[in-house]
């Protein structure tokens, strides 16, 4: 004896797929209220803890709005002239130091060479002196 085959009209079918809804999605039903618990008052206890609680809650969400502003202003500075000022005069300290060594492999005069890499150092503390006055000022 063989089993009859179930045609597609038979076979049970699976409940639609649905899209997994991430855990911040989830809001709980909210509970449901008899009429006899609304005509009942709270104890004053109870309405003590229950302010309690909403203090509470509104003073950690001002400390994490804080938080949040915090760590906001860390990931992203704000634009400083000082640090556009030294990193423009970085650039030129390591142009007068290439040239300085250019200089040495072609033989120009030492008096020349000296010029060169005096200024750059000048330079030089002026970077310092912006990225020091950059951090300083924020």
């Amino acid at each position: 004896m063989s089993t009859p085959v179930p045609t597609n009209s038979e076979q049970p079918q699976a409940p639609p797929a649905t899209p997994e809804q991430p855990p911040s999605a989830f809001k709980p039903d909210p509970p449901q209220v008899s009429d006899n618990a609304e005509r009942v008052s709270p104890a004053p206890e109870l309405r003590d803890l229950v302010e309690s609680v909403r203090q509470l809650e509104q003073t950690h969400h001002q400390v994490r709005e804080q938080l949040d502003r915090i760590s906001h202003e860390r990931a992203y500075r704000d634009f400083s002239m000082l640090r556009l000022l030294a990193a423009m005069l970085q650039a030129i300290v390591i142009g007068l130091l290439v040239v300085a060594v250019a200089d040495w492999v072609y033989g120009v005069s030492a008096a020349r060479q000296l010029v060169t890499l005096a200024f750059a150092g000048v330079l030089q503390l002026g970077t310092l002196t912006a990225v020091s006055a950059a951090r300083w000022s924020s």
